[in-house]
């Protein structure tokens, strides 16, 4: 289970989502200039207004975030949001994505992985393995990499999260 306070409830199937994250107008505009954080964070912002639960919305502002402790919070908040999204993907009651070709999926995923360095970075290291461990149930082949991501970050994979 991810290190996230308090339990989360279920909630709706996130597939009428797909291609919300990346498509549109918005995603034109960051193509102009991709490294120009401010389009990027009135994107993102915009993209909230319109929809609270837009993942790469709160993945951007997280990354735009002015201490390491606020963007552990938008973390924190988006990977909520996102275990709640996909939680009948989770839970087995609906068929499960492919985790690594998804792009929505993507977007969580990548989410759970930039939560869990964040969680070592602000000093919460004892939890970080847990994301880990998340990730690799969801992607036992690790085609997102999210191992060595940890392992760079100095963190060696639990030994439960390799058994598969």
């Amino acid at each position: 289970m991810l290190p996230i306070d308090p339990p989360l409830t279920r909630g709706a199937s996130p597939e009428w989502r797909h291609e919300r994250v990346a498509s549109g107008p918005e995603i034109e505009a960051l193509r102009s200039d991709p490294d120009d954080h401010s389009v990027q964070t009135d994107l993102a912002r915009s993209l909230l207004e319109r929809d609270p639960e837009n993942l790469w919305a709160m993945a951007v502002l997280a990354r735009g975030a002015e201490s390491d402790f606020e963007a552990l919070v938008m973390l924190r908040e988006a990977v909520r949001v996102g275990l709640r999204l996909w939680a009948s993907a989770l839970d087995g009651s609906n068929t499960a994505p492919d985790w690594a070709a998804n792009l929505d999926a993507r977007v969580f995923t990548g989410l759970v992985r930039l939560y869990g360095l964040a969680l070592m970075d602000i000093g919460f290291a004892a939890e970080a393995p847990e994301c880990l461990a998340f990730l690799l149930r969801l992607d036992p082949a690790d085609q997102e990499g999210a191992t060595a991501a940890f392992a760079d970050a100095g963190l060696v994979a639990p030994a439960s999260a390799m058994r598969m």
